[in-house]
Parts: C-alpha cells; structure tokens; sequence
C-alpha cells in the first residue's frame, strides 16, 4: 500500500452501492445547514460594505435581506415540518393496539 497516492480501484462501484437520502438531510442536518448559509450571507454582506465603504438597503442590503428572510423562512418551515412529522408518529404508535 502507497501511503500518499491511494488507490482508487474499486471507488466507483463504492459510489454506486451507497445511496444519498436528500430528505434525511434536510430533517437531520437542517440546524447546521441553517447557521453555514446564515453565517456566509452574512460574511458576504460584511465584505460587500468593506469593499464598497458603502452599504445602501435599496441595492445591496435588499439582495441580503431577502436571502436572510429566506433562509429564516426556510428554517422554520422545516422544523415545524419535523415536529410534525414526529408528532404524528407518536400519536400513530398510541393509537396502535397493543400486542
């Protein structure tokens, strides 16, 4: 075995064999996904008013306003999906008859 150059025989079929699950992502993983967009539009939004030494809400600051209502929107459109979701399978699983 090379330690430095790997050996990539076999990555495809690797690849193929595992599956991505997008909706498991965005029910687990929403938090983190959240606050990465958030913290990078912000940076964004610090940069542009670096850059420009100027930072007006009817040009710039509008783009990020509405990336950050949407972001927000999105936030909290998913977790209450998520509470939903887990809301109604404990009500499912009360509701079953016992064995």
């Amino acid at each position: 075995m090379n330690r430095w150059l790997p050996n990539l025989k076999g990555i495809g079929n690797t690849f193929k064999s595992n599956s991505f699950d997008f909706t498991k992502v965005i029910f687990k993983e929403y938090n983190a996904t959240f606050l990465w967009t958030f913290g990078a539009t912000l940076l964004l939004a610090y940069n542009t008013y670096w850059f420009n030494r100027s930072f007006s809400l009817s040009e710039e600051g509008t783009c990020f306003l509405i990336a950050i209502a949407i972001l927000f929107t999105l936030y909290f459109v998913i977790r209450f999906l998520k509470k939903r979701r887990s809301r109604l399978n404990r009500l499912a699983k009360e509701k079953e008859p016992a064995k």
